[in-house]
């Protein structure tokens, strides 16, 4: 699942443009955003891009901070394979 601070209709822009395939959380009040400190709040600037690794038990399994979107998917990936091995 992803997150944004946008708009729904911002959100749906986005996943069409890039083919995304997985529902897109959208947290234009900061809510979520605020609760796993990727952002201090409305206007007070923007959530910083980060992914959680969740076990289907809702704990953190690992944090990515500070994402750059080349290579991300396949660090991602990597790191959910050893914690999660097929």
């Amino acid at each position: 699942m992803g997150a944004s601070v946008d708009a729904s209709a911002a959100n749906r822009k986005f996943a069409e443009k890039h083919g995304l395939r997985m529902p897109l959380l959208c947290d234009p009040e900061y809510t979520v955003s605020v609760a796993f400190g990727v952002a201090e709040g409305p206007g007070q600037g923007r959530a910083r891009r980060t992914t959680f690794l969740i076990s289907p038990d809702g704990r953190v399994e690992r944090v990515f901070k500070n994402v750059k979107a080349k290579g991300h998917a396949e660090a991602v990936l990597e790191a959910a394979r050893k914690i999660w091995p097929v």
